[in-house]
């Protein structure tokens, strides 16, 4: 590539060497005034001031622009380019792929893969394959959704098939539920011996699910356990026994119809007034007495009081007429200390002495502190006796 522009130049170098060295060159006269040349139309110069030699200018010549010979910018001095403007010239013409020399003709001869132009690919504009969702209805319970037109390419939702009114949010589409619409069965049966609803309930006109409450929270399963067939439907009730703290309960059974109840499942013998029939009275408590305890001078005390073996309950009497709330009621808060100085002693030869120290005239332990915090013994507190010295006086 080098050798080829050096080949286009050279030339063009020479030529500009013989014209200035003839005197009837006009460049030359202009030189010699101090004027400045015009370069001829259809030719580019390049000048070599250092040495080096430099690629012809960008600009091109008023004749190939199509501008005319009288303007500033084609009238202009041949000026020096810089090493970047020759870069980024020969960055253009390897872009463009082609050279031209003086005349302006293509050389296409020694083209290399480098100085072929690079064509940039546009992927072509995304076109929507729209194809329609059909509506659905809600139902009592489910949200439903308004017809629309779903673009199988990028995911896209459309209100019409022209893609021209584009969904936001699916939200927009979107049917809420319709809520069950209840109508209201009565019951028309009072009596055991009648066929019929024995129970009220409410049913959908739209799904016709079956409710036994108007806010549609409690389902019938089966609309038969509702209805009478003329006889008594019983419950059995298991008995239980009392304890010391509740009632007990005989065993019986419960009509759902009439709701009168029978020591029976065959429903022969009614009970004539279960509140006093059938109730087992509380068990008395077998009470315990619990001796009281006396505080200590650290220890906590308790009063006296009574607990029930059987359920654990206490009771400040013995006939369990006043039960204890809390247990705390029954605390007796500790004594502390009583304490008694006793004076520091000194030992002398026939006795011992002993330091300073406190004793509890309650619990009897010793203390080296007024507070009674740090315990001590006889030990910690002894002085011993003063030994007489073994040398004889004269």
């Amino acid at each position: 590539m080098m050798k080829h522009r050096l080949r286009l130049i050279l030339p063009i170098i020479i030529l500009c060497l013989l014209l200035s060295s003839c005197s009837g060159c006009p460049g030359r006269r202009n030189e010699e005034s101090g004027s400045e040349s015009m370069p001829e139309s259809g030719s580019r110069i390049t000048v070599e001031s250092t040495g080096t030699e430099e690629e012809p200018p960008e600009s091109e010549t008023p004749e190939s622009t199509g501008g005319k010979p009288g303007d500033d910018k084609q009238n202009s001095p041949v000026s020096e380019h810089t090493k970047d403007e020759d870069e980024s010239g020969r960055e253009d013409r390897d872009d463009s792929g082609k050279e031209t020399d003086g005349s302006g003709s293509e050389d296409d001869s020694e083209s290399t893969e480098e100085e072929k132009s690079t064509e940039v690919t546009t992927a072509p504009p995304h076109v929507h394959s729209l194809s329609l969702v059909p509506g659905v209805f809600p139902t009592c319970t489910e949200a439903g959704h308004f017809e629309y037109y779903l673009c199988s390419g990028c995911g896209a939702c459309y209100y019409d098939a022209g893609a021209a009114r584009y969904i936001e949010s699916p939200e927009e589409i979107v049917i809420p539920p319709a809520g069950h619409k209840l109508k209201l069965h009565p019951a028309d049966v009072i009596d055991c011996n009648e066929r019929g609803l024995i129970r009220p309930y409410y049913e959908c006109e739209v799904c016709g699910l079956c409710f036994l409450d108007e806010a549609a929270s409690e389902r019938v399963e089966d609309l038969a356990s509702l209805e009478s067939d003329g006889s008594h439907q019983l419950s059995h009730v298991e008995e239980m026994l009392p304890t010391c703290r509740r009632i007990g309960v005989k065993e019986h059974w419960k009509c759902a119809i009439c709701y009168h109840y029978f020591y029976d499942a065959e429903a022969k013998e009614e009970v004539e007034n279960p509140d006093r029939d059938l109730i087992i009275p509380t068990l008395p408590h077998d009470l315990e007495k619990v001796e009281k305890k006396e505080p200590g001078c650290t220890e906590d005390g308790e009063e006296a009081h009574y607990c029930c073996k059987n359920c654990k309950e206490l009771f400040l009497d013995e006939k369990a007429e006043k039960p204890v709330a809390d247990k705390k009621e029954l605390v007796i808060a500790a004594a502390g200390h009583k304490l008694v100085k006793t004076e520091k002693k000194e030992a002398t030869k026939d006795a011992e002495g002993n330091e300073e120290y406190y004793t509890c005239s309650a619990c009897g332990k010793m203390f080296s502190d007024p507070e009674g915090k740090d315990e001590i013994t006889e030990s910690d507190i002894l002085i011993p006796r003063i030994e007489e010295s073994s040398e004889e006086t004269p």
